[in-house]
């Protein structure tokens, strides 16, 4: 193809067209610009193709975050539901007439624990 336009243009020369050479000159400067657009355009759209894939592994990462998050508070409110249970009964049991220091004692060392301690810590991987 090259040899092709290089015979066109050296035959234009040699015969002294220069207007015909000057025309197929400007063709082919319009074919490079359009080459060169073309090329543009499709990197560009590979550019924004790689930004919509980057931002689905976002989103998809984030769910998955939001779902190890949910898990982790689920377990942590089956576990206050478990310690309000237990201080119901402890109230019940305060506020019954025949409570005795004993019995007080006993519920506060065998069914309480001693400090309460929620982890709050929430899954953060996407964000690292």
């Amino acid at each position: 193809m090259i040899k092709f336009f290089r015979k066109i243009r050296q035959r234009t020369l040699t015969e002294n067209k220069f207007g015909k050479y000057l025309t197929y000159a400007m063709g082919e400067i319009v074919l490079v610009v359009i080459g060169i657009l073309i090329a543009l355009q499709i990197n560009s759209l590979n550019e924004e193709n790689k930004k919509e894939k980057l931002k689905d592994n976002y989103i998809k990462a984030f769910q998955t975050d939001l779902k190890a998050d949910v898990n982790l508070l689920e377990g942590q409110i089956a576990n206050f539901n478990e310690e309000l249970k237990k201080n119901v009964a402890l109230a019940k049991r305060l506020s019954a007439p025949f409570a005795n220091s004993d019995t007080i004692i006993k519920i506060a060392r065998y069914k309480f624990t001693p400090f309460f301690n929620p982890s709050n810590e929430l899954n953060l991987n996407t964000l690292e």
